[in-house]
């Protein structure tokens, strides 16, 4: 929640010293300062929610691969086992039996290529930069860029250093997950990108124009 300035100094009326307070300009001044830092605090907290939920869900996709849980268990495996951490975690989202499939595909697309994660997470530290990167991002971008680079660990790794760089949202990333669908290898990939920004560019003149 992101609070308004404005909305706390109209909610008070009267000549009462609160009121003197609200429009010193030292104390004006201050409110806004911890405003600022407040927000920050929340996208940092944001941030390392996501970070550790992704951890989870990678750690979590490799036990299933690791344990041969569909062939062990057979083709009600993801259905079970959705519904028994439903039931240990009630109200908790992201246990549904696609998001359960797509943990697995999470770590079949980076499990070679991602440090290998510790029995504990709360023992992780010091990742590589391959590693931070790929809990950097949305999960939703995840589950997109695991559906269209599948088989293609390096390409999936190109989109994700794009998603960090450039701070493209998810249709933004399906755009061009579209537009380039190659096999994306160093300058090749880049090249790619370019004739894309480039013919966007253009299109967008000529809208301009019409």
């Amino acid at each position: 929640m992101l609070y308004n300035l404005d909305g706390i100094f109209n909610t008070f009326g009267g000549n009462t010293m609160n009121d003197m307070i609200r429009i010193d300009d030292e104390y004006i001044k201050w409110l806004k300062n911890i405003k600022n830092r407040f927000k920050k605090t929340q996208i940092k907290a944001a941030i390392k929610v996501n970070e550790e939920m992704l951890r989870f869900y990678w750690s979590l996709g490799r036990d299933i691969v690791e344990m041969q849980a569909e062939s062990k268990w057979g083709s009600s495996f993801f259905d079970t086992l959705s519904e028994d951490l439903r039931k240990m975690f009630p109200g908790t989202k992201g246990f549904s039996t696609t998001n359960l499939r797509y943990m697995k595909r999470y770590y079949d697309m980076f499990g070679e290529i991602l440090p290998q994660l510790e029995a504990e997470l709360s023992d992780i530290t010091n990742l590589p930069q391959v590693g931070a990167e790929i809990y950097a991002i949305p999960w939703g971008h995840i589950k997109v860029i695991v559906d269209k680079c599948k088989g293609n660990p390096e390409k999936a790794l190109f989109f994700v250093d794009e998603v960090i760089k450039n701070n493209w949202s998810r249709a933004v990333l399906l755009n061009f997950l579209d537009g380039v669908d190659v096999l994306v290898e160093g300058d090749e990939a880049k090249k790619a990108i370019q004739i894309i920004e480039a013919a966007d560019d253009s299109q967008s003149k000529e809208n301009s124009l019409i």
